[in-house]
C-alpha cells in the first residue's frame, strides 16, 4: 500500500468538502489503483486529507492525469498557506480497512524513539480491542521515520466518548501506559464530520 497525506488550513470549509464530493464523483473513476480515502476538517479549520493506493505507481498515474492536476489546483486554492504534503509506504493496518459508514475519525501524530517496542504493544493492544472497544471499526498507522499517524474510525463520536470513560481492565491499562511513555510530540486531530470514499 502506498499512501499520500495531504495537511493545511482551509480558509473555505464548504469549499474543501466540495472538492472532495467532486473528487470521488468526476475523478474516482479514472484513478487506477485507488484503494480509499479519508479527510475532513477539524473545528479549528485544520484539515487532512489520506488516499490510498494499491501502490507507488498507481499514485503517481494518478497525479500524472491532466483532470487531477486541474482538481489539484483548484483545491490548492482553498487552504491558508500552502499545504503540506507526505507520503510513505510503511503502512501497518490493524482492524479492517476505511468504512464509508464511519461517524467519526481520530488521527493522533506522533513520534517515538522505540518503535520495535511501541509496535510490539500496539499489536498486543490491537488483539484486545474487539472485546474492549466495538465502537472501533477501523484503523492503520502510517509511518515516516519515527514520527507515525494513528488513523482510528469509529461508529460514531457519542460512542468513542462512551467508551473512552469505561474503566480499563488492569492488563490493557499496563500496556497503554507503557505505550504513553513511548510517544510524545502528541497531537490530536478530531474528524466530526469524516468524508470517507472507498
Amino acid at each position: 500500500m502506498f499512501v499520500q497525506v495531504i495537511e493545511g488550513r482551509v480558509r473555505d470549509r464548504a469549499r474543501f468538502e466540495q472538492q472532495g464530493e467532486k473528487w470521488e464523483r468526476d475523478l474516482k473513476p479514472g484513478a487506477t489503483g485507488f484503494l480509499y480515502s479519508a479527510g475532513g476538517v477539524t473545528d479549528e479549520g485544520r484539515a487532512i486529507e489520506i488516499a490510498c493506493f494499491e501502490s507507488r505507481d498507481a499514485a503517481m498515474a494518478n497525479s500524472e492525469r491532466p483532470e487531477q492536476d486541474a482538481w489539484w489546483r483548484e483545491t490548492t486554492g482553498v487552504f491558508a498557506g500552502e499545504p503540506a504534503f507526505r507520503e510513505t509506504e510503511d503502512v501497518t493496518p490493524w482492524l479492517g480497512t476505511m468504512d464509508p459508514g464511519a461517524g467519526f475519525i481520530q488521527l493522533i501524530k506522533g513520534h517515538t524513539a522505540n518503535r520495535n517496542r511501541l509496535e510490539e504493544l500496539s499489536a498486543s493492544m490491537n488483539d484486545r480491542m474487539a472485546d474492549q472497544r466495538p465502537d472501533v471499526i477501523a484503523g492503520m498507522t502510517l509511518w515516516f521515520g519515527d514520527d507515525f499517524i494513528d488513523v482510528i474510525s469509529f461508529s460514531s463520536e457519542e460512542e468513542a466518548r462512551a467508551n473512552e470513560k469505561k474503566e480499563t481492565p488492569a492488563e490493557l491499562g499496563d500496556l497503554m501506559q507503557e505505550m504513553g511513555g513511548l510517544m510524545d510530540e502528541l497531537d490530536y486531530l478530531d474528524l466530526r464530520e469524516p468524508m470517507v470514499v472507498a
